[in-house]
């Protein structure tokens, strides 16, 4: 496992450390728009996220799925998020979800890593 089991929370998020203390994976459950997103959460750091960005048609060439670029400008924080389509009201697939996610963080750790 590519990061430490923790007791459920009622939290609709889930943090992964990635090394930095300025950026961080996150797993979110977004009901309302109907997806899971993964995604690279860059904290008060624009410099960090213009850097990734020089280098994003060769950091998206590596990836299998594609990604949102959100500098956010009108914020302190940026993102990266990558999407997953699901239905929240249908938990027969609640497995396949986890089991992308996963696949995902542990991709996105090792891509972006090399980058940082």
């Amino acid at each position: 496992m590519p990061f430490n089991i923790r007791k459920p929370t009622p939290d609709h998020w889930y943090d992964i450390a990635i090394g930095r203390s300025d950026a961080h994976l996150s797993v979110t459950a977004i009901n309302k728009d109907g997806y899971v997103g993964v995604e690279l959460y860059i904290n008060d750091d624009k410099d960090l996220f213009d850097e990734l960005y020089k280098n994003h048609q060769a950091i998206d060439s590596e990836f299998d799925f594609n990604l949102d670029w959100q500098c956010l400008d009108d914020k302190k924080a940026s993102r990266i998020k990558s999407m997953i389509p699901c239905n929240f009201d249908n938990p027969s697939n609640c497995k396949e979800l986890m089991n992308e996610a996963i696949t995902r963080v542990v991709k996105m750790r090792k891509i972006f890593k090399k980058y940082m």
